[in-house]
C-alpha cells in the first residue's frame, strides 16, 4: 500500500444479470442487478522478502508502522466513494500456521 491507500495488486470483476419477466399484461421487461468483486494486495504497509533464490512461500514481512492507519483509512475511503455501501470484506489469510508467515499481516490487518 503506499501512502494514498493504493495496493500493489488489485482486481475488478463485476457481474450483471438481467432477468426478463413477463408482466400480468403481456408487455415484458426485465430487471438488472450487478455485484462488483474486488480483490487485492491487504491494505497496510507489508512486503514479501526476496532472496536470490526464489522460494514457495517468501517472508512477509510488515513494512512501516501506521499509527492511525491512514492509510488503509485512505483505501476504505476510496472503496465507500467508488462502490457506496454495502462493503463486505473477505479475510482469506490463514489464521492459524504452524510457522508464522501470514499470520502477523492478518493481525496487522485486524488492528487497522
Amino acid at each position: 500500500i503506499n501512502d494514498r491507500g493504493f495496493v500493489a495488486n488489485h482486481a475488478e470483476t463485476e457481474q450483471i444479470v438481467y432477468d426478463s419477466c413477463t408482466s400480468a399484461n403481456g408487455q415484458e421487461r426485465g430487471l438488472y442487478t450487478s455485484v462488483a468483486q474486488m480483490r487485492g494486495s491487504v491494505p497496510v504497509f507489508w512486503l514479501q522478502a526476496i532472496d536470490r533464490m526464489p522460494t514457495p512461500k517468501p517472508i512477509i514481512k510488515l513494512g512501516k508502522f501506521d499509527t492511525f492507519h491512514t492509510a488503509s483509512r485512505n483505501h476504505f475511503k476510496q472503496m465507500f466513494k467508488s462502490y457506496g455501501t454495502p462493503i463486505i470484506v473477505l479475510d482469506l489469510l490463514k489464521q492459524h500456521e504452524k510457522h508464522a508467515r501470514e499470520t502477523p499481516l492478518g493481525k496487522s490487518y485486524k488492528d487497522c
